[in-house]
């Protein structure tokens, strides 16, 4: 898939709530933009290749029974039965589904001095620079051509970022995760005990495990890494200009502690000043709590492993659409379970009067906003592991994993009735 790219058009992302800085986005603010090393890309593009593998199996299946003289439902009954004696049938797909949509990369021709986001931060800027690097910068957003994996060498003295941006000459581009929705609040969790990759040099590790130490790591092996809440505080002065409480990096570094962790969390959703009553945050908490149960199940089955990856959690922040839109979704389920025809297939579970839809749906295509979501994002230290004859293991990193089940439980405790 290929889309032209605009560089002289972007701007800063509003809705970043952790990471490096450098961020962007396009106009219209469907694209999301960051600098990313090689072994990010690397890593998308391995799963969407794999997932593209998988999508052939089944395509050469669907002709067979083409062929075979079957119509379409008996084709569709014959691929389910061949997924449920196939559990691993879907896995790279499933995988992708609970990533951001990968676009492709923006990459720099004859700049390589040049970091991206500096690129970015001239062109957009006032600098002159525009007409010159615009040609050069902006070719396409395309899926690069996978390189042959190289070793990262390792530089012999460390120096953190410090959240700025970080040196390279690639950029990412995604899906950007609060699209469609009035007022997004947005939750970032970084995952993990141990914070760094092996190799890693001694300075960091040291920074990074007391980081682990003083924070919720340690216990929940997840931290908050950065939220914002619509209208999240009665004082307005604590309000930004569009009416969000923003928590960044600080706060769940050093004012959150496992005492505190499950109560600050709630102020995610339990917000009746935005219009979120108990009820309804505690539905919407359930309902997270199973999408995160979901990315611990697809993960289970691949053998991965990620340091400092996130969940990024989007829910509906406004109380008035969040409540419009889960109507709009039940009354769907609703014609769905009564049989009614549809142009769009679905399968939905219901949860507390919720309908929840699978993540192959289209909401673009059905015109419904969005409820919520669940992702996981920043994949910089994210590799497979592979067995002696290099072969991709079927079991994940139980670094990162105790933090995915930590929050799923954390989510059902807030749901619980009491």
């Amino acid at each position: 898939m290929e889309a032209a790219v605009d560089i002289s058009q972007l701007q800063a992302c509003g809705h970043a709530v952790a990471g490096h800085a450098g961020t962007m986005q396009d106009p219209d603010g469907n694209l999301f933009i960051k600098p990313c090393t090689k072994q990010e890309l690397d890593f998308y593009q391995a799963v969407y290749d794999k997932a593209k593998e998988e999508e052939a199996v089944e395509e050469e299946l669907e002709n067979k029974f083409l062929a075979e003289g079957l119509n379409p439902e008996d084709i569709d009954a014959r691929i389910d039965d061949w997924r449920d004696e196939n559990p691993d049938a879907t896995k790279w797909r499933d995988l992708k589904s609970i990533m951001p949509e990968f676009m492709g990369s923006l990459s720099l021709s004859g700049s390589a001095d040049l970091a991206v986001s500096e690129l970015v931060a001239a062109v957009v800027g006032d600098t002159g620079d525009a007409a010159k690097d615009k040609e050069q910068a902006a070719k396409l957003i395309d899926k690069q051509e996978q390189e042959q994996e190289a070793s990262e060498k390792i530089p012999e003295e460390w120096v953190p970022t410090n959240g700025g941006k970080i040196s390279t000459d690639k950029a990412i581009v995604l899906g950007n995760s609060s699209v469609g929705y009035k007022h997004p609040n947005i939750l970032d969790l970084k995952l993990g005990k141990v914070l760094y990759a092996p190799g890693a040099p001694e300075k960091k590790k040291q920074k990074m495990d007391k980081l682990s130490a003083e924070t919720t790591h340690a216990k929940y092996g997840f931290r908050i890494a950065g939220m914002k809440t619509f209208r999240g505080s009665t004082d307005e002065s604590q309000l930004n200009e569009e009416e969000y409480m923003v928590y960044d990096k600080e706060y769940g570094r050093t004012l959150v502690n496992d005492d505190t962790l499950v109560n600050d969390i709630g102020k995610f959703l339990f917000n009746e000043r935005a219009g979120i009553d108990e009820p309804l945050a505690k539905a919407v908490c359930r309902a997270i709590s199973q999408e995160v149960e979901r990315v611990e199940t697809i993960l289970s089955r691949i053998g991965v492993t990620m340091f400092s990856a996130s969940l990024l959690i989007v829910v509906e922040g406004d109380g008035k659409a969040l409540r419009t839109a889960i109507k709009q979704h039940n009354t769907l389920a609703e014609a769905l379970d009564a049989g009614e025809p549809s142009t769009v297939k679905l399968e939905d579970r219901v949860d507390s009067g919720i309908a929840l839809q699978d993540e192959d749906d289209d909401e673009d295509e059905l015109g419904y906003p969005p409820t919520w979501s669940v992702n996981l994002i920043d994949f910089a230290h994210a590799r497979f592991l592979k067995d002696d004859n290099g072969n991709i293991t079927s079991e994940p990193d139980s670094n990162f994993m105790d933090g995915i089940r930590n929050v799923k439980e954390i989510f059902a405790k807030l749901g619980r009735e009491a």
